[in-house]
């Protein structure tokens, strides 16, 4: 008896960490996804001539803050 309520504990402790593993998974996705769009962001309008540089800091801004959090919600 004691023998399987330790293989029960032991399952349940080591699905717990399954799901803490793969949470933290999509977290890392969602944080490559934010990094990329930002990335991509930079490199279309760092070369720009037709804006300022405070044009710049605010499209950076806006997509830092909502746009690329909104594209890239299916991975939080």
């Amino acid at each position: 008896m004691k023998k399987a309520a330790l293989l029960v504990i032991g399952l349940v402790v080591v699905g717990m960490c399954l799901v803490l593993v793969f949470a933290g998974g999509s977290s890392n996705e969602y944080d490559s996804c934010i990094s990329d769009c930002l990335d991509a962001v930079r490199g279309a309008n760092i070369e720009r001539d037709d804006i300022t540089d405070a044009d710049y800091q605010i499209i950076m801004a806006e997509h830092k803050n909502y746009i690329c959090p909104g594209k890239c919600e299916q991975y939080k």
